[in-house]
């Protein structure tokens, strides 16, 4: 279904897997066009532009998923991983603490 939100998220995130970063930044903006609230659309935007090496917009897109929703570590992590790359230290760890604070038993 093209107009589910999830879906298009979870097709953007296999593309992604396998090497298709624009593919899977159309199905994940075409995600957060439907549900502007999807945070995980977010969090898998921001790990396309990571890995495509645009971290500033990274960090956009994990802050947006972080506001959205407070209680998934992944966005955390992944915010904290950019802002190290950044040089952001102290953002960094205050993003890692904050993961630990809500699963000490985290592996990330």
């Amino acid at each position: 279904d093209p107009d589910n939100a999830s879906l298009q998220n979870n097709k953007g995130y296999a593309l992604l897997q396998i090497g298709k970063h624009q593919e899977a930044m159309e199905c994940f903006d075409k995600a957060i066009e439907l549900d502007p609230k999807l945070a995980q659309a977010y969090n898998n935007k921001g790990s396309a532009f990571e890995q495509s090496g645009q971290l500033e917009l990274a960090l956009e897109c994990y802050d947006k998923a972080t506001n959205l929703n407070q209680n998934n570590v992944n966005p955390f992590n992944n915010k904290g991983s950019v802002l190290k790359d950044l040089h952001r230290f102290q953002e960094a760890l205050d993003c890692f603490n904050h993961v630990i604070e809500m699963d000490p038993k985290n592996s990330l």
